[in-house]
């Protein structure tokens, strides 16, 4: 496929991490460490890159009725 595995375990932490937002009611926060990102800034930045959306926004829109 040809990317790196840098980059391919950054996105599955990214995927794992919007399981959980959509999952769970755990803070950014916690999420964020879990998945060994260095900083909630870090963390948010990437994940709006990725996902077009703020991970507050992200679970706001897509979390789980379930709960």
């Amino acid at each position: 496929k040809g990317e790196s595995l840098g980059r391919y375990i950054r996105e599955r932490k990214l995927l794992l991490a919007a399981r959980d937002l959509r999952d769970t009611d755990q803070r950014v926060y916690d999420i964020c460490l879990k998945y060994g990102f260095d900083s909630q800034q870090t963390f948010t930045r990437i994940f709006t890159r990725t996902f077009n959306l703020p991970p507050g926004a992200y679970r706001k829109e897509n979390h789980s009725r379930a709960h």
